[in-house]
């Protein structure tokens, strides 16, 4: 999205725009804010353990699941400001201005750095996946675990309204 964003010219809009940088940023903030005290309410209903007399519904439900996470990654990336500002920022030095397919240049380094953070987040998550099937199989430790979670996300959130530019 960033690198789309930043092809379109939309990232120079938000590092020109303090308006709309601060709106980015606010959204941003709130949105994390909220995911982390999700967490911290959330009951146990996810949980392996809570669901094993129902195979069926386990399967949907982690084909849901799996959605809304994804879903809630896309809006936390496209509403953090500081990923489109390190596209602005980044990009420009590999792409050569007086080329007459900048655009196409810029899509094109976005595709591959998109491509080879792609291959090392699915990475990250396979092995993930075989480690967090044990945590979720002991309803306290993913009390504590989404407890956790919420807090950080809770203090990221502050955090990100604290900070300048």
């Amino acid at each position: 999205m960033h690198t789309l964003f930043a092809a379109l010219g939309l990232s120079v809009l938000l590092a020109n725009s303090p308006t709309a940088f601060m709106l980015v940023k606010y959204i941003g903030a709130a949105y994390l804010c909220y995911l982390g005290f999700k967490m911290l309410t959330s009951k146990n209903s996810n949980s392996i353990a809570n669901s094993l007399s129902k195979a069926q519904n386990v399967t949907n439900q982690k084909a849901v699941d799996g959605w809304k996470i994804y879903q809630q990654g896309v809006l936390t990336n496209v509403f953090n400001p500081k990923v489109a500002l390190f596209f602005l920022a980044f990009f420009p030095q590999f792409i050569d201005a007086s080329y007459d397919y900048g655009m196409l240049s810029f899509l094109m380094l976005g595709l591959t750095f998109a491509t080879t953070g792609f291959i090392w987040c699915l990475c990250l998550a396979l092995l993930a996946a075989r480690f967090s099937t044990r945590l979720r199989e002991n309803p306290f430790i993913e009390t504590m675990l989404n407890r956790i979670s919420g807090m950080v996300f809770i203090g990221l959130g502050i955090k990100l309204l604290t900070e300048k530019a």
